[in-house]
């Protein structure tokens, strides 16, 4: 069986309760043991509660994008809901691998991302400049600092990362072991809360579940 089976992106035609139901059935015949949704809104939350067996939801969380600080996080902790946070090095920009104006190519995302584009660039740096400053007082790694800021919210249940060399692999274990202060992190926190968009949801962008 499939231990946790997530849709990923709604398409906008197909109807939530007929997915639930396609779910609950795959459940019912022991192909999947729990299964949960990605990228929604707090608008599509109602109909996405306890009642459908819903049991997680993968979110953008990251220090660019921290919408979900806005309900979602507490609705999922009234819901039994568990969070997972994806993009929490925020497509790499945070881990200090690409930079504002990078050229990815036509056929990559990341050219349309607000992440990467010269928008609001200085407080955005303001926040990197930050991050590399207490990296490099404790010793380790942008991304594993920003990792860290990530799972230390109590209400996300786990962090996904990606993993390509094995000195990404040792980037993101040395997390485990990484203490960061209530100071720096609230420090950290409040640098990133002045960056326009963080707090709102633009960088992360919006979901469209049918429900009707």
């Amino acid at each position: 069986a499939i231990p946790l089976y997530q849709l990923h992106w709604p398409d906008g035609r197909t109807r939530l309760s007929d997915i639930v139901g396609t779910l609950r059935e795959l459940q019912e015949a022991g192909k999947i043991i729990h299964f949960g949704v990605t990228n929604a809104i707090m608008e599509d939350l109602p109909a996405l509660g306890a009642k459908t067996g819903i049991q997680s939801a993968q979110q953008h969380y990251n220090l660019f994008s921290r919408n979900i600080e806005n309900g979602l996080l507490a609705w999922a902790e009234q819901e039994g809901i568990s969070v997972i946070a994806h993009s929490a090095l925020a497509r790499g920009l945070l881990g200090g691998k690409h930079h504002f104006g990078a050229d990815f190519g036509s056929s990559d995302t990341r050219t349309r991302s607000r992440y990467f584009a010269a928008q609001d660039a200085e407080k955005k740096q303001t926040v990197l400049d930050e991050l590399n400053r207490l990296a490099a007082q404790y010793g380790v790694s942008p991304a594993t600092l920003a990792l860290r800021w990530v799972a230390d919210e109590p209400r996300v249940s786990s962090v996904l990362v990606g993993i390509k060399t094995v000195k990404q692999l040792l980037a993101d274990v040395a997390l485990l072991d990484l203490r960061l202060s209530k100071t720096d992190r609230e420090r950290l926190s409040a640098i990133s809360a002045a960056c326009p968009g963080v707090m709102t949801g633009e960088l992360a962008g919006k979901s469209n579940w049918r429900h009707e």
